[in-house]
């Protein structure tokens, strides 16, 4: 009998929230106002936690995902050090981008937000490319090499970046653009107390994130997950 392999569909629509987010920030960024320190505050800080939850991901691939498949898959040693050359193209950007939200966060200097924002445009097809990458050559090979229990834990790693607030509010994010089959499953995986906090708590507070977030640019706030 074929031993269970790893789901990893969790993996795409964790993509797909880093695609989106990475997509909208320069236009936040743009948005606000020269000398607006309150607004520009308040993006950057939505900025540093993409920032940082992306930087995490990488960081569990590095020392988790990339070794798991070399041992278990000897042909992925190739596509796993495209990965990581990938994941340091991104790192200097982040670093960038890093080295620039602390900055305009206290000032809300027109100079400094264009180049914020033109660090991240810069971004967003880097992680594009990598991301497209990773789900065509390294998904399938994990899926028939590793085990669920590595899976898990990397989802596990992943849970632990975050505070609690944050990582319900990253929940509703993933749910926000996931297919009605893919929210059924991601909350069938999830304890009931853990349902009640997404129900009752995060998605309420993910709409007044959002209201807050995209007050600085005048759009509308984007439809709750």
């Amino acid at each position: 009998m074929p031993h269970p392999r790893p789901d990893t569909n969790e993996m795409v629509i964790v993509h797909r929230v880093f695609r989106r987010e990475f997509r909208l920030a320069p236009a936040l960024v743009r948005g606000v106002a020269p000398g607006d320190a309150r607004r520009s505050a308040t993006v950057a800080a939505h900025c540093r936690w993409l920032t940082g939850a992306l930087h995490h991901h990488h960081s569990d691939e590095d020392e988790l995902l990339w070794p798991w498949l070399v041992a278990e898959a000897q042909p992925c040693a190739e596509v796993t050090a495209r990965m990581q050359t990938q994941h340091e193209h991104a790192a200097a950007l982040l670093a960038a981008a890093d080295e620039l939200l602390g900055p305009w966060a206290a000032t809300a200097d027109p100079a400094t937000r264009d180049q914020l924002a033109d660090v991240l445009e810069r971004l967003h097809p880097v992680l594009e490319e990598h991301l497209d990458d990773e789900e065509a050559t390294v998904l399938p090979p994990v899926a028939e090499h590793l085990t669920v229990a590595q899976w898990a834990e990397l989802s596990r790693r992943g849970r632990r970046s975050m505070p609690l607030r944050k990582g319900l509010l990253f929940v509703v994010m993933m749910l926000q653009d996931a297919t009605p089959g893919e929210r059924a499953g991601l909350l069938h995986q999830m304890p009931s107390p853990v349902r009640l906090l997404i129900r009752w708590y995060a998605r309420p507070a993910h709409r007044r994130y959002l209201t807050r977030l995209c007050a600085s640019s005048g759009d509308p706030a984007p439809p709750p997950g």
